[in-house]
């Protein structure tokens, strides 16, 4: 799907870039959004509903930990730089309205931006 060409295209363009190992990004997407989905139901379907900021947490570890290993997770910084792009800001602004609840402000790579917009 859709989900999956846009994740793999992230991952081929970064291992052209020299900053995730080679392996095949088109399985690791599919890989990745199918645990996005499941968590989701899982944590947000269901009765206790569990807390954005805990699901997020694990999502990133996830996502980080898969393309660009262990040692990127617990930094919460990297030297893994490329060219800001609208792809990159929407994806800071979702996660950051999921763990922000769609309230307040966060910064971007852009930016200062309101999440409640």
């Amino acid at each position: 799907g859709r989900f999956d060409d846009a994740v793999s295209k992230r991952i081929g363009d970064d291992q052209a870039l020299g900053l995730v190992d080679v392996f095949d990004p088109g399985l690791l997407a599919i890989s990745l959004n199918q645990s996005n989905t499941a968590l989701y139901i899982r944590a947000f379907g269901q009765k206790p509903r569990r807390q954005p900021g805990a699901v997020l947490e694990v999502i990133l570890r996830v996502w980080i930990s898969s393309i660009y290993g262990d040692n990127w997770v617990t930094k919460r910084a990297s030297t893994l730089h490329r060219k800001a792009d609208s792809a990159n800001q929407a994806t800071s602004v979702a996660a950051q309205r999921l763990r922000h609840g769609r309230e307040g402000e966060s910064e971007t790579a852009s930016g200062r931006i309101r999440l409640d917009e």
